[in-house]
Protein backbone atom coordinates (compact mmCIF):
# COMPACT_ATOMS: atom_id res chain seq x y z
CA UNK A 1 0.00 0.00 0.00
CA UNK A 2 3.14 2.15 0.50
CA UNK A 3 4.24 2.35 -2.51
CA UNK A 4 0.78 2.81 -3.70
CA UNK A 5 0.65 6.29 -2.06
CA UNK A 6 4.03 6.89 -2.80
CA UNK A 7 3.72 6.69 -6.18
CA UNK A 8 0.73 9.13 -6.14
CA UNK A 9 2.59 11.56 -3.89
CA UNK A 10 5.86 11.93 -5.79
CA UNK A 11 2.90 12.18 -9.37
CA UNK A 12 1.49 15.20 -8.13
CA UNK A 13 4.16 17.20 -6.21
CA UNK A 14 2.11 20.10 -5.52
CA UNK A 15 2.38 22.75 -2.66
CA UNK A 16 -0.06 22.92 0.33
CA UNK A 17 -3.40 25.27 0.08
CA UNK A 18 -4.44 27.81 2.93
CA UNK A 19 -6.68 26.11 5.14
CA UNK A 20 -8.90 29.74 4.75
CA UNK A 21 -9.40 28.78 1.07
CA UNK A 22 -9.90 24.90 1.89
CA UNK A 23 -12.74 25.72 4.67
CA UNK A 24 -14.40 28.07 1.60
CA UNK A 25 -14.69 25.07 -0.55
CA UNK A 26 -15.77 22.62 2.52
CA UNK A 27 -18.35 25.49 3.56
CA UNK A 28 -20.11 25.20 0.17
CA UNK A 29 -20.13 21.57 -0.32
CA UNK A 30 -21.82 21.26 3.10
CA UNK A 31 -24.74 23.41 2.77
CA UNK A 32 -24.93 21.28 -0.71
CA UNK A 33 -24.84 17.92 0.77
CA UNK A 34 -27.43 19.08 3.07
CA UNK A 35 -29.91 19.64 0.02
CA UNK A 36 -29.11 16.65 -2.14
CA UNK A 37 -31.81 14.44 -2.56
CA UNK A 38 -30.80 10.80 -1.26
CA UNK A 39 -28.94 9.23 -4.71
CA UNK A 40 -26.47 6.53 -5.62
CA UNK A 41 -23.56 9.18 -6.03
CA UNK A 42 -21.55 11.71 -3.10
CA UNK A 43 -18.91 14.62 -3.47
CA UNK A 44 -15.22 14.43 -2.16
CA UNK A 45 -12.73 17.16 -1.57
CA UNK A 46 -9.46 15.72 -2.14
CA UNK A 47 -5.91 17.89 -0.32
CA UNK A 48 -3.69 16.44 -3.02
CA UNK A 49 -0.40 17.65 -1.45
CA UNK A 50 -1.49 15.69 1.46
CA UNK A 51 -3.75 12.80 0.50
CA UNK A 52 -6.53 13.45 2.71
CA UNK A 53 -10.47 14.58 2.23
CA UNK A 54 -11.19 17.77 3.98
CA UNK A 55 -14.56 16.95 2.92
CA UNK A 56 -16.84 13.99 2.16
CA UNK A 57 -20.65 13.64 1.41
CA UNK A 58 -23.10 11.81 3.69
CA UNK A 59 -23.53 8.96 0.51
CA UNK A 60 -20.67 7.87 0.77
CA UNK A 61 -21.79 5.34 4.17
CA UNK A 62 -24.61 4.21 1.60
CA UNK A 63 -22.66 3.60 -1.51
CA UNK A 64 -19.67 2.49 0.35
CA UNK A 65 -20.54 0.86 3.61
CA UNK A 66 -17.39 3.08 5.29
CA UNK A 67 -18.22 5.39 7.97
CA UNK A 68 -17.51 9.44 7.19
CA UNK A 69 -15.06 9.04 10.04
CA UNK A 70 -12.97 5.87 8.23
CA UNK A 71 -12.38 7.96 5.32
CA UNK A 72 -11.37 10.92 7.05
CA UNK A 73 -8.68 9.30 9.19
CA UNK A 74 -7.29 7.58 6.38
CA UNK A 75 -7.94 9.70 3.73
CA UNK A 76 -6.68 8.55 -0.47
CA UNK A 77 -5.07 5.44 1.48
CA UNK A 78 -8.49 4.04 1.64
CA UNK A 79 -9.29 4.81 -1.66
CA UNK A 80 -6.85 2.96 -3.39
CA UNK A 81 -7.38 0.17 -0.62
CA UNK A 82 -10.74 -0.16 -2.50
CA UNK A 83 -9.94 -1.00 -5.98
CA UNK A 84 -9.78 -4.10 -8.01
CA UNK A 85 -6.13 -5.74 -7.64
CA UNK A 86 -6.80 -6.35 -11.43
CA UNK A 87 -7.27 -2.29 -11.58
CA UNK A 88 -5.10 -0.91 -8.78
CA UNK A 89 -1.72 -1.01 -11.05
CA UNK A 90 -3.78 0.33 -14.22
CA UNK A 91 -5.12 3.10 -11.88
CA UNK A 92 -2.15 4.28 -10.39
CA UNK A 93 0.61 4.06 -12.69
CA UNK A 94 -1.05 4.53 -15.76
CA UNK A 95 -4.65 6.22 -15.52
CA UNK A 96 -3.91 8.86 -12.88
CA UNK A 97 -0.16 9.83 -14.20
CA UNK A 98 -1.94 10.77 -18.09
CA UNK A 99 -5.02 12.63 -16.42
CA UNK A 100 -2.32 14.38 -13.88
CA UNK A 101 0.22 15.01 -16.73
CA UNK A 102 -2.46 16.60 -19.72
CA UNK A 103 -4.49 19.23 -17.13
CA UNK A 104 -0.68 20.25 -16.61
CA UNK A 105 -0.37 21.03 -20.02
CA UNK A 106 -3.55 23.14 -19.77
CA UNK A 107 -3.08 27.04 -19.43
CA UNK A 108 -3.47 27.69 -15.64
CA UNK A 109 -6.48 30.44 -15.95
CA UNK A 110 -8.16 27.05 -17.80
CA UNK A 111 -7.17 24.32 -15.43
CA UNK A 112 -10.84 25.13 -13.51
CA UNK A 113 -12.26 24.12 -16.89
CA UNK A 114 -11.37 20.71 -16.95
CA UNK A 115 -13.29 17.46 -16.14
CA UNK A 116 -11.49 14.32 -15.48
CA UNK A 117 -12.81 10.99 -15.30
CA UNK A 118 -12.40 7.46 -14.60
CA UNK A 119 -14.35 4.01 -14.10
CA UNK A 120 -13.51 0.99 -11.57
CA UNK A 121 -14.54 -1.68 -9.39
CA UNK A 122 -14.59 -0.48 -5.88
CA UNK A 123 -14.61 -2.99 -3.13
CA UNK A 124 -17.45 -2.22 -0.47
CA UNK A 125 -16.93 -3.24 3.45
CA UNK A 126 -19.15 -6.33 2.95
CA UNK A 127 -16.22 -7.12 0.63
CA UNK A 128 -18.74 -6.75 -2.75
CA UNK A 129 -17.55 -4.91 -5.54
CA UNK A 130 -19.78 -2.14 -7.31
CA UNK A 131 -18.80 -0.26 -10.82
CA UNK A 132 -18.20 3.47 -9.94
CA UNK A 133 -17.30 6.41 -12.40
CA UNK A 134 -15.24 8.96 -10.57
CA UNK A 135 -15.91 12.24 -11.93
CA UNK A 136 -12.99 15.48 -11.15
CA UNK A 137 -12.93 18.87 -11.10
CA UNK A 138 -10.01 21.08 -10.35
CA UNK A 139 -11.06 23.77 -7.45
CA UNK A 140 -7.41 25.51 -7.02
CA UNK A 141 -3.99 25.36 -8.23
CA UNK A 142 -0.81 25.76 -6.13
CA UNK A 143 2.17 28.62 -7.25
CA UNK A 144 3.38 26.37 -9.22
CA UNK A 145 -0.11 26.02 -11.31
CA UNK A 146 -0.42 22.41 -10.20
CA UNK A 147 -3.25 20.81 -9.15
CA UNK A 148 -3.99 21.20 -5.12
CA UNK A 149 -7.58 20.81 -4.05
CA UNK A 150 -9.82 18.56 -6.27
CA UNK A 151 -13.90 17.97 -6.19
CA UNK A 152 -14.80 14.80 -7.55
CA UNK A 153 -18.06 13.42 -7.67
CA UNK A 154 -18.57 9.70 -6.94
CA UNK A 155 -21.52 8.04 -8.98
CA UNK A 156 -22.47 4.08 -8.54
CA UNK A 157 -23.31 2.40 -11.82
CA UNK A 158 -26.04 0.64 -11.99
CA UNK A 159 -24.46 -2.49 -14.09
CA UNK A 160 -22.87 -5.48 -11.93
CA UNK A 161 -20.96 -6.35 -15.71
CA UNK A 162 -17.07 -6.16 -15.56
CA UNK A 163 -16.62 -2.43 -17.91
CA UNK A 164 -13.57 -2.26 -19.43
CA UNK A 165 -11.46 0.68 -17.65
CA UNK A 166 -11.67 3.40 -19.43
CA UNK A 167 -10.35 7.62 -19.19
CA UNK A 168 -10.78 10.78 -19.99
CA UNK A 169 -10.78 14.57 -19.93
CA UNK A 170 -12.81 17.33 -21.43
CA UNK A 171 -13.03 21.12 -21.03
CA UNK A 172 -16.19 22.47 -19.70
CA UNK A 173 -16.40 26.04 -21.84
CA UNK A 174 -18.25 29.24 -20.70
CA UNK A 175 -21.25 28.47 -22.30
CA UNK A 176 -21.40 24.95 -20.60
CA UNK A 177 -20.53 23.00 -23.50
CA UNK A 178 -17.83 20.18 -22.78
CA UNK A 179 -15.12 19.25 -25.47
CA UNK A 180 -13.27 16.23 -25.24
CA UNK A 181 -9.47 16.06 -25.11
CA UNK A 182 -9.16 12.86 -24.70
CA UNK A 183 -10.47 8.79 -24.28
CA UNK A 184 -8.49 5.76 -23.46
CA UNK A 185 -9.33 2.05 -22.31
CA UNK A 186 -7.51 -0.68 -20.88
CA UNK A 187 -7.96 -3.87 -22.77
CA UNK A 188 -8.98 -1.72 -25.71
CA UNK A 189 -9.08 -5.03 -27.81
CA UNK A 190 -12.76 -5.54 -26.47
CA UNK A 191 -13.59 -2.21 -25.90
CA UNK A 192 -16.56 -0.40 -27.96
CA UNK A 193 -15.75 2.90 -26.94
CA UNK A 194 -12.32 2.81 -28.01
CA UNK A 195 -13.60 3.30 -31.75
CA UNK A 196 -14.93 6.74 -30.79
CA UNK A 197 -12.91 9.45 -31.55
CA UNK A 198 -13.42 12.84 -29.38
CA UNK A 199 -15.63 14.58 -31.44
CA UNK A 200 -18.16 11.67 -32.02
CA UNK A 201 -17.73 11.73 -28.09
CA UNK A 202 -18.83 14.97 -28.00
CA UNK A 203 -22.03 14.53 -30.05
CA UNK A 204 -22.79 10.64 -28.77
CA UNK A 205 -23.22 12.45 -25.06
CA UNK A 206 -25.37 15.40 -26.66
CA UNK A 207 -27.69 13.01 -28.44
CA UNK A 208 -27.42 10.58 -24.88
CA UNK A 209 -28.75 13.99 -23.49
CA UNK A 210 -31.81 14.35 -25.96
CA UNK A 211 -30.68 17.62 -27.45
CA UNK A 212 -31.06 18.14 -31.86
CA UNK A 213 -29.10 18.14 -33.91
CA UNK A 214 -29.67 21.80 -34.33
CA UNK A 215 -28.72 22.38 -30.86
CA UNK A 216 -26.00 19.93 -30.94
CA UNK A 217 -24.51 21.51 -33.89
CA UNK A 218 -25.25 25.23 -32.58
CA UNK A 219 -23.09 24.78 -29.20
CA UNK A 220 -20.35 22.02 -30.95
CA UNK A 221 -19.85 24.87 -33.83
CA UNK A 222 -20.84 22.20 -36.44
CA UNK A 223 -23.82 21.94 -39.19
CA UNK A 224 -26.77 20.00 -38.26
CA UNK A 225 -25.30 17.48 -41.03
CA UNK A 226 -22.33 16.97 -39.68
CA UNK A 227 -24.24 16.23 -36.62
CA UNK A 228 -26.47 13.49 -38.66
CA UNK A 229 -23.79 11.94 -39.97
CA UNK A 230 -21.41 11.39 -36.34
CA UNK A 231 -24.98 10.02 -35.15
CA UNK A 232 -25.34 7.30 -38.30
CA UNK A 233 -21.70 6.58 -37.54
CA UNK A 234 -22.29 6.02 -33.99
CA UNK A 235 -25.13 3.85 -34.45
CA UNK A 236 -22.91 1.46 -36.38
CA UNK A 237 -19.77 1.60 -34.09
CA UNK A 238 -22.03 0.99 -30.90
CA UNK A 239 -24.03 -1.55 -32.69
CA UNK A 240 -27.38 0.23 -31.42
CA UNK A 241 -30.56 0.55 -33.50
CA UNK A 242 -31.70 4.14 -32.37
CA UNK A 243 -30.87 7.41 -30.37
CA UNK A 244 -32.39 5.78 -26.99
CA UNK A 245 -30.07 2.56 -27.28
CA UNK A 246 -27.86 5.67 -27.63
CA UNK A 247 -28.81 6.73 -24.09
CA UNK A 248 -28.82 3.76 -22.63
CA UNK A 249 -25.74 2.84 -24.20
CA UNK A 250 -23.94 5.70 -22.51
CA UNK A 251 -26.22 5.51 -19.30
CA UNK A 252 -24.60 1.76 -18.58
CA UNK A 253 -21.32 3.11 -19.42
CA UNK A 254 -21.27 5.71 -17.09
CA UNK A 255 -20.34 8.19 -20.27
CA UNK A 256 -23.28 11.20 -19.37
Amino acid sequence: MNSYLQAYQELVRCGFIDLDTVGKHVAQQLLIDKILPDTASFFIITDIASATYPFVGSQLEVISGYSIDEFYSKGYELFIQCLHPEEKDVIMFKVLPELVNYVATVADDEKKSCQSQFNCRFKRKNGDYINILVQSYVLEVDKMGRVALALSSIIQLETREILPLRWSTRLIKNNGVSETAFIKTHNTSIDLIEKITPRELDVFRNLAAGKTSKLIGKELSISPHTVDTHRRRLLKKLNCKNVVDLARFAYRNGLI
